[in-house]
């Protein structure tokens, strides 16, 4: 059962990551929007992750979105301020898409590695057990 949950979690890594890498790709079109708080989810051990939330209007239809990208709540505190405009990216196929940053964060880096090494050790242990030795 171990193998398969390391190919499992792996592929679930790796996904996370290509997704943040294909938001960054598709979201390249620079709006004003207002930044108007923050959503908070919260994980184990007391962690949290903020996703922020702006207004923008796009080719004369408004939006009120939270970002694909999720931002510590220091972070935010130190250079969001609520009801001030700020550039973000949008997607202009799906404009309801948008990242704050065009950069490619560590934690994204990180998850793809991490999500490698867990799939191919989980497919490295698995593929013996298929072949009977």
């Amino acid at each position: 059962m171990m193998p398969l949950g390391s190919i499992v979690f792996g592929l679930i890594f790796i996904l996370v990551g290509v997704n943040d890498l294909y938001s960054l790709l598709c979201c390249r079109e620079k709006v004003d929007g207002v930044y108007c708080g923050y959503n908070t989810y919260y994980g184990g051990n007391g962690i949290s992750t903020q996703a922020p939330v702006f207004e923008y209007t796009y080719n004369g239809t408004y939006y009120r979105e939270q970002t694909t990208q999720n931002i510590s709540h220091k972070r935010l505190n130190k250079g969001m301020t609520q009801g001030k405009m700020y550039s973000i990216y949008i997607d202009p196929k799906h404009p309801a898409v948008f990242v704050m940053t065009k950069r490619i964060r560590i934690g994204t880096i990180v998850a793809i590695i991490l999500g490698l090494f867990l799939f191919t050790g989980g497919i490295d242990f698995f593929l013996p057990m298929l072949s009977g030795r």
